[in-house]
């Protein structure tokens, strides 16, 4: 039952998903790893998201905190979809 569990476990972190181990959220390495399960980021709040077009995942932000280069509350966002609202937003 033991090796059983072991290589279950074994092929689910080999697997890659978005939540880590202990079924919490992941710090990913980097933006192209964050955005393979978010492809539009993640965002801290509901007001970035729709600001942004981030997903709101505030625990995954939380810890991806670091990719969140400008500071706008939204880490690894799409910036050609986020510089398109900036544009409707001045027409």
């Amino acid at each position: 039952m033991r090796r059983i569990f072991i290589v279950i476990l074994g092929l689910t972190l080999c697997a890659g998903s978005s939540v880590s181990a202990d079924g919490g959220p992941m710090n990913y390495k980097n933006c192209t790893d964050l955005l393979k399960d978010y492809p539009r980021g993640v965002s801290m709040s509901i007001l970035v998201a729709r600001a942004s077009g981030a997903e709101n995942e505030p625990d995954s932000y939380n810890l991806n905190k670091a990719k969140d280069l400008d500071g706008d509350g939204a880490a690894c966002e799409d910036a050609a979809k986020k510089k398109q609202k900036c544009k409707g937003l001045q027409d």
